[in-house]
């Protein structure tokens, strides 16, 4: 290696104030330009064409003969609680069963 490295050089500069084209506006009198958008004219096709599928549940052909407002809950050991064999009611879900 040698003994003359080139060394980085940092400069700074100072910026004048600038104005805003809607100060130059307000301070000239001038209306400010609006500029119009255009819409999008692209046209995208999918690559791949799908058929619509009929899903079937299992379920279609039941008949409901109660129904009520439930909660689900689990017993066990939180991810806080882990190791401690502090054992909680934590609610998983409520819904109609």
């Amino acid at each position: 290696m040698s003994d003359e490295q080139e060394k980085p050089t940092t400069t700074t500069s100072t910026t004048t104030e600038e104005t805003t084209p809607k100060e130059e506006a307000a301070a000239g009198g001038e209306e400010e330009e609006k500029v119009k958008e255009e819409e999008s004219t692209a046209t995208f096709e999918p690559v791949v064409k799908l058929e619509e599928v009929e899903v079937k549940s299992g379920e279609e052909d039941e008949e409901v003969v109660c129904s009520f407002r439930s909660k689900l809950f689990t017993f066990g050991e939180t991810l806080l609680d882990k190791g401690t064999g502090n054992k909680t009611w934590k609610e998983r879900g409520i819904g109609d069963a």
